[in-house]
């Protein structure tokens, strides 16, 4: 068996310790979910949904239309981020191919057999 470092170690001991912490805190103390978290319930993705919508919803708002409006601002958000990447890679794999092509047709044209064209 390989030796365990000690910075691994620790962090490994910590982990655990704050993990059982927070486990019997929440049973001793537990929370009702938020505006955020009963609507995101609703939705197929309901994890994500919380994690980026509890950034961009006041934490007191009971307004279903503020959480919506903050869902379709994100979504159009990612949306535009998703195909501005989509038309980044598109582009990219153009030139890599038109390169490519470059390179052999400069190849092929130095081997050419002189009874070809």
């Amino acid at each position: 068996m390989g030796k365990i470092s000690i910075p691994l170690l620790l962090i490994l001991v910590l982990s655990i310790v704050v993990a059982v912490e927070s486990t019997s805190t929440d049973r001793l103390h537990p929370r009702l979910p938020t505006f955020v978290e009963t609507q995101c319930r609703k939705t197929r993705y309901p994890e994500p949904c919380v994690t980026f919508l509890s950034k961009y919803v006041n934490p007191t708002s009971q307004d279903p239309q503020e959480i919506v409006h903050a869902a379709l601002k994100l979504g159009h958000s990612k949306g535009s981020k998703v195909k501005a990447t989509i038309k980044a890679k598109v582009l990219n794999v153009a030139q890599v191919t038109s390169n490519a092509l470059a390179l052999f047709n400069g190849f092929a044209s130095r081997y050419k057999s002189p009874h070809h064209g």
